[in-house]
Order: C-alpha cells, then sequence, then structure tokens
C-alpha cells in the first residue's frame, strides 16, 4: 500500500543517516575515547570531511556548518550534550543528528505532499487532453502528439512542472522520447495517472531547488551592487573623514542630491522616500542604523542598513511576483483556451482583439487575474488592445505566447496592487498628519481658545513642513478659507478643511 511504501521509505532514509551519522562520529572523535569534548567538536565541525558526513546525515547543507562562528558552535555543541557534562557520547551524537534529520525528511515531506496537491488537477486535465482512446494512459504515440499538436496540454504540463512553455515546445523526438521513458517507470510501454503525477512531481520538484539557487545567486549580486553603492555613498556623507557619522553629520548627508542618489541606487528605494523625511523621520532612522546605540553611525553600520534594506526590498519583489504569477496561472490557462479557436500555441493579434470584444468568459477571467474591473477592459478601444497586445509580445515576434501572456497579467496585477497600495499609505498618512495636526493645536492653544488667526496658521505650517508650504501655497491656502469677522477660523473646521 501506499502507506507501507511511506513508511518504508523514511525507515530506509532513517538507516542512511545512521550509517552518515556514525562515519561522522568516528572521524570526529580523533582521540578514540568514544566521547567529543568542545574543542574536538569544534575541530570536526570545521573539518570538510566531517561536515559533509552531517550534512549527509541531517541533509543540512555543507555550507551551514562550515559557515558557523565560534559562538554559535558552542550554541550547538551544548544544545547536542543533553546531560550537560561537558562532551558529546556517541548516543548523544545520533540522537542530535536522527532528531535533526527527521524534522528535515518530515518537512520535506509535507512540502511534497503540498506540491502533489497543487499538480494533481493539472494532471489529471492535461492527462484528458492526451489520452485520445479514453484509456486513462498515455501510450507513447499519443504522449508525442499531445506535445506536437496540442497546447492546451503543453500549457497545463509546463504549469504543473512550473516549466516555460517553450522549453517544452523546442523538445525534439529524442527528448521526448527520453521523458517518456522517465516518466513510464514500470516500463509497461504507457503512462500511467500515478506515474504522469510522481513524474510531473519531481520535474517540478528539481525545478524548485533549481529556482532556489537562481535567487540565492541573485540576491547574492544585489548584495554585492548594494555594498558598493553604500560604500560610494558613505564616502562622500562623511564629510570630515572621521569615519562616523552624527545625527547633524546624517542629517545634512541626506539633505545632499548626490547622496541621496547613492542612496536611493544602494537600497532600490525611490529617491522621494528619503528627501521627504521630516526632521524626526530622519531622526528615527538615525537610531534605527545606529545598531550599537553609540550616538553616531560607523561605515559597517551604513553598510549594513542599506544592503539589508536592498535584500528586503528585493525579496519583497521577488516574494509578490511569485503570488502574483501563481494567482494569474489558472485563470491565463482559460482565458487562452477561450481565446484560441483553433490549435494554434499562441495569440494572433485578430484572436486577441476578439477575446476582448466578444468574449464575456475571457474578459472575466482577465479581470479576475490582474484584479482590475472588469469594465476597465470593456473600455479599451482597438487602438488600446493594440498596445496591450504589444507589450505583451515581448519578444517582438508578433504573437503572445502563453509565458508572456501569464506574466504580463501578472505584471498588471503587481502594478494594480502597488497603486492600491500607495493610495491606503496616502490615506493613512493624511489621517495620521490630521491627528497630528490638530494635536499640536490643541496643546499650543491658550486655554478656552479654540480659533486660529492667518497669522498663527502660516507659522504652524511652516513648522509642520516647511518644504511644502511655501510662502505662494500659503497664500492662496489662507485667502480661499472662510475667516470670520474677527479674522479667527475654527480649528475643528481647518482640519477638516486641510484633511
Amino acid at each position: 500500500s501506499v502507506e507501507d511504501h511511506t513508511d518504508s521509505l523514511e525507515a530506509s532514509v532513517m538507516n542512511s543517516a545512521v550509517m552518515a551519522a556514525t562515519e561522522a562520529f568516528e572521524e570526529a572523535d580523533l582521540s578514540v575515547l568514544g566521547e567529543l569534548d568542545l574543542h574536538t567538536f569544534v575541530q570536526a565541525l570545521t573539518d570538510p570531511v566531517v561536515a559533509k558526513k552531517v550534512s549527509q546525515a541531517t541533509s543540512v547543507p555543507v555550507e551551514w556548518f562550515l559557515s558557523l562562528t565560534a559562538e554559535q558552535l558552542v550554541d550547538l555543541f551544548q544544545d547536542i550534550d543533553a546531560d550537560s557534562n561537558g562532551s558529546i557520547s556517541f548516543a548523544e551524537w545520533i540522537s542530535a543528528l536522527l532528531r535533526v534529520r527527521k524534522a528535515n525528511y518530515q518537512e520535506d515531506k509535507a512540502a511534497r505532499q503540498e506540491e502533489a496537491k497543487a499538480i494533481q488537477k493539472l494532471a489529471e486535465e492535461a492527462l484528458e487532453e492526451g489520452d485520445l482512446d479514453l484509456s486513462g494512459e498515455l501510450d507513447f504515440r499519443e504522449f508525442i502528439a499531445a506535445f506536437r499538436r496540442n497546447p492546451r496540454f503543453v500549457r497545463k504540463v509546463a504549469v504543473a512542472t512550473d516549466t516555460c512553455v517553450e522549453d517544452l515546445e523546442s523538445l525534439d523526438i529524442e527528448d521526448l522520447e527520453e521523458f517518456f521513458t522517465e516518466l513510464d517507470t514500470d516500463g509497461s510501454g504507457t503512462i500511467s495517472f500515478e506515474e504522469f503525477v510522481n513524474g510531473l512531481l519531481e520535474i517540478r520538484l528539481r525545478r524548485n531547488a533549481y529556482s532556489q539557487e537562481e535567487v540565492e545567486a541573485e540576491n547574492q549580486a544585489i548584495i554585492d551592487v548594494a555594498y558598493l553603492d553604500a560604500l560610494d555613498a558613505f564616502s562622500q556623507a562623511d564629510l570630515g573623514v572621521t569615519g562616523e557619522l552624527d545625527l547633524d553629520a546624517f542629517h545634512k548627508a541626506l539633505q545632499d542630491p548626490g547622496i541621496l542618489e547613492k542612496v536611493a541606487w544602494a537600497t532600490n528605494l525611490p529617491q522621494e522616500s528619503f528627501a521627504n523625511l521630516t526632521r524626526k523621520g530622519i531622526e528615527e532612522l538615525f537610531v534605527g542604523m545606529d545598531f550599537d546605540s553609540s550616538g553616531t553611525i560607523s561605515f559597517n553600520e551604513w553598510v549594513a542598513a542599506l544592503v539589508k534594506t536592498r535584500q528586503d526590498v528585493f525579496l519583497q519583489e521577488k516574494l509578490q511576483q511569485e503570488r502574483a504569477m501563481e494567482a494569474v496561472v489558472e485563470d491565463a490557462m482559460a482565458a487562452m483556451d477561450e481565446a484560441q479557436e483553433d490549435f494554434s500555441a499562441e495569440l494572433q493579434l485578430d484572436g486577441f482583439i476578439k477575446a476582448f470584444q466578444t468574449k464575456p468568459s475571457f474578459l472575466r477571467k482577465v479581470s479576475h487575474a490582474t484584479g482590475l474591473a472588469i469594465e476597465e477592459f470593456k473600455r479599451l478601444q482597438e487602438s488600446d488592445l493594440k498596445e496591450l497586445f504589444s507589450a505583451l509580445d515581448m519578444d517582438f515576434s508578433g504573437t503572445v505566447s502563453f509565458t508572456e501572456f501569464v506574466q504580463g497579467l501578472a505584471a498588471i496585477r503587481v502594478a494594480h496592487e502597488n497603486e492600491l497600495q500607495e493610495a491606503q499609505h496616502q490615506a493613512e498618512a493624511r489621517q495620521q498628519s490630521a491627528r497630528f495636526v490638530k494635536d499640536v493645536m490643541v496643546n499650543s492653544a491658550p486655554e478656552g481658545k479654540d480659533s486660529i488667526t492667518a497669522e498663527d496658521l502660516i507659522e504652524l505650517l511652516r513648522f509642520l513642513d516647511s518644504k511644502r508650504w511655501t510662502a505662494p501655497k500659503l497664500e492662496k491656502l489662507v485667502d480661499g478659507l472662510p475667516w470670520d469677522r474677527d479674522g479667527n477660523l475654527p480649528l475643528g473646521h481647518l482640519v477638516e478643511l486641510l484633511y
């Protein structure tokens, strides 16, 4: 049964882990005493040979062990030394490594089950597309025909395996033969549903691992670039060449357009995010970057803060893109099926325009995928649709592929989400500003006074935001307010008018 197979697989994994852990201990126990003291433990885990065996036992990357600091190694030693006697016995070593391996195995198993659920429906739909004789399996002829002549089948396999449609379409006959053999695990000459699901799942998991490696490499490249930009910005900001920035120097630096540009480059945040900071905002940023609370920001603190911000921005953008792709892909598949009246693999301009103008179901799916109201798309003229088609046709081929369609809808969704988020931030900022202004007015007004004069208002607004409230703006505002006969304006009325 499936449960027996799962139990057997887990037992096999644990047996392999025991063997690897035993070999690692034998390598580590340099004095052959059957115990590891702290010195021997640290020496062992900094040895690439031992670290590799520990990695095999726990399924934790070897780089993780080799990157541990002295303090982290001490903490790890104490965690494994269950009886706290100052040494690690063979039993403690095996128990600790197996505990980690089991936890990782269960985590991998849960992730695998989650991925299997995600592709089950797609695999079923793809099999139905390719199973011409309705046998419930794919023979070699059906398999080849589906890849060569059925774009719906190819799209579903691509989504299930997290692979580009174009990569699958480019497979030649030898590649497809090899692919078929890989999926036909029992060598029966046909691919059953279970074999199909398991095969697609293995490809998806390999693709996920590869994608993670790509993200890590991209993240490292971003760190390197951010470091150089942060270094450049600090060199320019440290005007006194002291190697430290106090609050005044920090404030000056954030008023310098050249430095702001470099900080924006380093963090990948808009320059306005820093240029529009109030004095209070700059002080809060300073305190956040002054990690050791010394009252100054060192070079290391400056670089660490800017690089960390850049990493956070990158990971946030990456996560948003991934979520958008996941959110649109099913609607994109269904919309593509609606738009294509033949079995062509890509959307032609005429079919694209026709789908938007005559197919409500297509519009509903595009609307749902992007998060935009369906009326937004109904208002598009033919010239607008041509522009949209050109924007989606990223390789300028004159057609829109499934990959381009998905990426385009995801980009529209992200842009829409960002607009909504920005609108929400602005509304929250207005509310916060209104509360702040009201508090300032109430606290600064003499007892019993609930109104303000034009002169006091000008002074107040300049105090709150001197950059925003220039002389022409203040004059225009004052002229437009409903002052009473005595030249006063109720404070509550003023807050409502301004916000």
